[in-house]
């Protein structure tokens, strides 16, 4: 019998050698959220991170990626917060240059086109500790689009124009700073010379708006309660007189107001077309050559 379990046991074949044991990645299932889209679970992974490892080898990354999250996830505003915040704390100078830049990225995002400017200045200026190459590109590149998303074409000009040789955006650079100066040439109706207009003859702002349709409707409209206001005067019928003067008074007001007002939106028209066209042939949130972590 013993001899017979001494045969099996022989027989039996070798176990598997164990597998070898993998080593923890501390921001792997931090970094396998955000890397699928999941910004909002990231952040908590990351957060424990620094919780648990204050100091950590990570912190920084990971610091940076919850900025980041905030970012990608669609709140601008509380990502500029949040780097602007971490700007301020930090005593790591390279983390602050990278902070800042970062929270200017999210104004700029957010529509902040003046802050975001200012802040892209700063990446971008003299300081003890310069900004890392593909930084201060993308600085250099944004700043260009937010002076020309904050209507400043000349300024956004000077900036593409500084960039010109830049590796990264130089090419494209180049041709933004012809596009940024096609900017003086966009069509442009004066409201003040659509208010006199119209003032002089009703509906006449209206065919300097290219609105003929509405131009003679407020001619005929403003011919019409003038004429019953003569009318009216003529044969001393003062009451009648005095409601058709008001509604008169009222559509010769307006006539200069929608002129006046017609000729600001055609100009934000103008403008905002511009815009539009630009943002559907060149890559105007930077993201090329994407900064990293």
């Amino acid at each position: 019998m013993v001899i017979a379990l001494a045969l099996l046991l022989a027989a039996a074949p070798p176990a598997p050698p164990s597998a070898a044991p993998r080593t923890a990645q501390p921001l792997g299932f931090a970094d396998f959220l955000y890397a699928s889209g999941d910004y909002y679970r990231a952040i908590g992974e990351y957060e424990r991170y620094l919780f648990e490892n204050p100091g950590g080898a990570e912190s920084r990354r990971a610091q940076i990626r919850i900025g980041l999250a905030y970012l990608n996830g669609g709140r601008p505003a509380q990502a500029a917060d949040y780097f602007e915040g971490l700007a301020d704390a930090s005593r790591d100078a390279s983390l602050r240059l990278r902070a800042g830049f970062e929270a200017a990225v999210a104004r700029y995002r957010q529509g902040e086109n003046a802050v975001a400017a200012a802040a892209f200045e700063r990446v971008l200026a003299p300081a003890p500790l310069k900004a890392p190459a593909l930084i201060r590109s993308r600085a250099a590149y944004l700043l260009g689009w937010a002076y020309l998303l904050g209507r400043q074409p000349a300024r956004a000009a000077a900036a593409f124009r500084a960039l010109a040789q830049d590796p990264l955006f130089g090419a494209e650079a180049r041709r933004l700073e012809g596009e940024a100066a096609r900017a003086d040439r966009l069509p442009h109706r004066s409201p003040v010379v659509a208010g006199l207009l119209s003032a002089a003859v009703p509906g006449a702002g209206y065919f300097y708006l290219g609105q003929p349709g509405i131009a003679l409707a407020a001619a005929a409209w403003n011919g019409l309660f003038g004429f019953g206001v003569y009318d009216a005067a003529r044969h001393q019928i003062w009451g009648l007189t005095a409601v058709v003067a008001v509604f008169t008074a009222m559509w010769y007001g307006g006539a200069i107001f929608g002129s006046v007002s017609g000729a600001h939106k055609f100009n934000r028209d103008a403008w905002s077309n511009y815009v539009d066209d630009l943002k559907s042939r060149y890559d105007w949130t930077g993201e090329e050559a994407p900064a990293e972590p």
